[in-house]
């Protein structure tokens, strides 16, 4: 017999005769079970289409993104910082701007006594005036609009030349009592009433401020920010404000700062007062020291961080001693005029003198001898008001 080449079975005609094998009950099993096996893949397939066919996410224009801001303020990217505060230059998204506009400064009058130290709140403030209250104890009026703290303290008494500072920026002046005299030059509570000043006076209503259990009086006046702007907004003090901003630039790159500068100053020689400004090159900033002859590093007690400043400025103003028939004299300014300053930014002194023409305008600080006016880096601004002929020391 002839030998027959065989072909190999493949997988399929070996399936076809296990097919023909089985019962007719066993196909007609497989076939239903089949059937529901395709069925449910069917299934399967059009529910994940329907998911991702009604999830799926066009390409985003990046574009749009841009100017919606951020509720971080400065801390945004560079696209969100848009608005700059019209106090210190610093940029904020347009959904911050859109809160503190619709608010006015506050003008805070604040204790720098040794009992009263470290306060709460001076490095959220915008800018800060250090000027003598009474026998060579200073204290500060802190101004706050775009930011704000959660606790402010040590609050204190007004005086007539916080209030002309107040009065630049169309603020509400925040204080715990006041001068009051028989002279307009120290009438500090006389002076609220006489020129309309917007106020929130602690002393006479107690729900705006709080004592400080763990401080003595009257060292321990206490309020916050948005609670000072809550009650301003339940009294129906107006919103509207109308104040000229100072002008800004950008600030000097690395390269071009020096390693270091100090500045050191007192007010009427008390060494618990005296005051030293540190430059940080890293940083651009001045670091505060007040106290022991300026070597004591000024805090904040809330975050125990050292105070610190973009921009420091060492003002002349004449003052002296009113004797306004009360039982301690009060200190009088004359704020509104001319005089010397110093201004201190990216480590540079720079010569100037400065102009107040009436009690509402800014202060303005021009260059002494090209006369252009100052611009400052976008950040907090200390004014140091001294006395003409104060000794500053530069390093």
């Amino acid at each position: 017999m002839d030998e027959a080449t065989l072909e190999p079975i493949s997988r399929f005609g070996n399936l076809k005769i296990k097919w023909r094998r089985l019962s007719q009950g066993r196909k007609i099993l497989i076939c239903i079970v089949g059937l529901l096996l395709i069925g449910l893949g069917s299934l399967s397939a059009y529910t994940s289409y329907s998911y991702w066919f009604w999830n799926k996410k066009e390409p985003i224009d990046q574009s749009e993104l841009l100017g919606m801001g951020s509720s971080t303020g400065k801390e945004g990217t560079p696209q969100e910082q848009q608005i700059p505060s019209p106090i210190n230059g610093i940029f904020y998204s347009a959904r911050d701007a859109s809160v503190w506009k619709k608010r006015r400064p506050l003008g805070i009058s604040m204790e720098n006594h040794i009992a009263s130290r470290p306060p709460y709140g001076l490095p959220q403030a915008e800018i800060i005036y250090e000027a003598v209250a009474e026998g060579g104890i200073t204290r500060f009026l802190a101004v706050y609009l775009c930011s704000g703290s959660e606790r402010l303290e040590p609050i204190r008494s007004a005086r007539t030349y916080f209030l002309d500072w107040a009065s630049e920026f169309d603020g509400i002046f925040v204080h715990w009592g006041g001068a009051n005299s028989s002279d307009p030059r120290t009438d500090a509570l006389g002076n609220i009433v006489r020129f309309g000043i917007a106020n929130l006076n602690c002393l006479t209503s107690p729900e705006l401020c709080w004592r400080d259990t763990e401080r003595y009086a009257p060292h321990n006046g206490v309020s916050s920010t948005e609670h000072l702007w809550k009650k301003a907004q339940e009294r129906g003090l107006s919103t509207e404000v109308d104040f000229d901003s100072w002008q800004f630039k950008e600030e000097a790159s690395s390269s071009a700062r020096p390693t270091k500068q100090s500045i050191l100053f007192d007010f009427w020689g008390d060494a618990d007062y005296t005051v030293k400004w540190e430059y940080d090159a890293l940083n651009n900033e001045y670091l505060r020291f007040n106290g022991r002859g300026g070597t004591e590093i000024h805090k904040d007690s809330a975050t125990n961080e050292q105070l610190r400043a973009k921009n420091v400025i060492i003002q002349e103003v004449v003052q002296g001693v009113v004797d306004d028939g009360t039982e301690y004299p009060h200190l009088a300014f004359e704020t509104i005029g001319e005089g010397k300053a110093l201004v201190f930014l990216d480590g540079v002194q720079i010569e100037a003198t400065w102009k107040k023409p009436e009690r509402k305008e800014r202060t303005r600080y021009y260059e002494a001898t090209s006369l252009e006016e100052i611009k400052f880096n976008r950040g907090q601004i200390w004014v140091e008001v001294l006395p003409p002929g104060n000794i500053v020391t530069v390093g």
